[in-house]
């Protein structure tokens, strides 16, 4: 990088299960990046009044399949380290435990020849064409949809369940057309029908004591909340050499996506009691009791969930899916098709 210079920056999680915590450190000292988009989304920009306005960050998470894009500033000529980082990630009691690792190390040029022109150039004017998603805060949705993570402790199977379905009126409509915890097979039916030009909030709930990762196909969604996070943080100890603070074991709202377009979530791992097993000590399916719920099989503390706004309106219609987007839960059945009918059928 040239002195002074900033930088735009496009980075794809493109691992196949182990999600990132990107952080820009001089001298190991944490610095301030500017997000611009996410999933291809520019940030605050769906209102249609103009170009959005960056968000300001120390570190961003990056689960697998998200984009982000983000300026960065050279470091200082004083700075002997400059690195782009992923920090100590804990994924829960299931999960992965990944270690804070360098992923690029930024050199100061000597003169103009060395670096190239990465220069932000300056903006050329204001697009007057029609925003995606425009409008979404102000519809009130259709129906709320509950879906949550679910797994067989053993790793042997994984499921994406469609639970349950409100109407914007309080009626009831139609779950899942199969039983809870059903492995995802091409065969099933859709978990979800819906029709073209909807919007639905969606209450994305985690039950099991890993991450998982809610990717949407086809279209995108607006986050409106991260709950229950913190309350289901588990306190590790005796970790060797990770250099890290006890805070950072705990998975907090993920910064800079709270009202912005994805179609790419982390949830983190409840906290609570393992999975039942049946009489023999073996795992069963559908774990019984599942994981994370008291003697009264209730939550104990309450799930870690999302909640969205689903985009159904723009040209997306016919068969596709969402699911996990580490590759061993969708493969062994984390995954689940939703049906999306044109508006005139």
């Amino acid at each position: 990088m040239r002195p002074g210079e900033q930088q735009f920056w496009r980075v794809c999680n493109c691992n196949s299960d182990a999600p990132l915590d990107l952080q820009v450190r001089f001298d190991g000292t944490p610095q301030t990046i500017q997000i611009v988009g996410i999933d291809a989304v520019p940030v605050n920009s769906q209102d249609g009044t103009g170009p959005g306005q960056l968000i300001a960050v120390q570190n961003f998470r990056l689960p697998p399949a998200s984009r982000v894009e983000f300026t960065v500033n050279a470091p200082p000529s004083t700075v002997k380290l400059a690195q782009l980082v992923t920090q100590f990630i804990f994924s829960g009691p299931l999960g992965d435990t990944l270690p804070t690792r360098p992923l690029l190390t930024m050199k100061l040029a000597s003169d103009d020849t060395e670096a190239a022109d990465n220069r932000v150039p300056a903006p050329t004017g204001v697009s007057t064409t029609h925003q995606m998603f425009g409008g979404i805060s102000s519809v009130t949705p259709a129906l709320t949809r509950t879906i949550f993570f679910e797994e067989v402790e053993d790793g042997s199977f994984f499921f994406i369940n469609a639970s349950g379905c409100v109407t914007a009126s309080g009626a009831q409509c139609p779950t899942q057309p199969y039983h809870i915890d059903t492995v995802f097979d091409n065969n099933n039916p859709p978990a979800i029908i819906t029709t073209q030009g909807t919007v639905e909030k969606w209450i994305v709930q985690n039950h099991a004591r890993e991450n998982h990762e809610l990717h949407q196909h086809q279209v995108h969604f607006q986050v409106l909340s991260q709950d229950n996070f913190d309350a289901n943080c588990i306190p590790l100890t005796g970790i060797a050499n990770c250099g890290n603070p006890l805070a950072q074991t705990c998975q907090t709202c993920a910064p800079g996506i709270n009202g912005q377009f994805l179609d790419m979530i982390e949830i983190p791992y409840c906290g609570g009691a393992a999975a039942g097993k049946d009489k023999n000590g073996n795992f069963t399916n559908p774990p019984t009791p599942p994981a994370c719920v008291d003697t009264n099989g209730n939550p104990s503390p309450a799930y870690p969930q999302v909640q969205l706004l689903v985009d159904f309106r723009g040209p997306t219609v016919g068969d596709f899916v969402f699911h996990c987007h580490i590759l061993g839960h969708e493969d062994l059945g984390m995954m689940a098709i939703e049906h999306v009918r044109p508006r005139d059928e």
